[in-house]
């Protein structure tokens, strides 16, 4: 489970690509690839600075002047799905 001071990043076998402002990542080790949307792309970007889960939402907190329970769930659901496909590392979990 992702806890606040759970630290994300990114697997480095990934390729990706960035088509009108939107993420495409392929797993090389796998073959599945998927395909971000606007927000989704956002967070990815993040990701390159090896945040902490609670830094992480605060920013979207910031940026997208959400209830910080939602961003956090939301965020929580997406990072769970992104590791279970090997995209992304979380480290610190409870």
């Amino acid at each position: 489970m992702i806890s606040s001071h759970s630290r994300i990043s990114k697997i480095q076998n990934l390729l990706a690509s960035e088509i009108d402002g939107k993420v495409i990542l392929m797993n090389i080790k796998s073959g599945k690839y998927f395909a971000f949307d606007d927000v989704s792309s956002d967070i990815w970007s993040r990701i390159d600075s090896y945040p902490l889960f609670m830094d992480l939402c605060s920013s979207l907190v910031r940026d997208y002047e959400a209830d910080p329970a939602v961003i956090e769930t939301d965020v929580g659901n997406l990072l769970n799905i992104l590791k279970e496909n090997h995209l992304l590392s979380i480290t610190g979990e409870e």
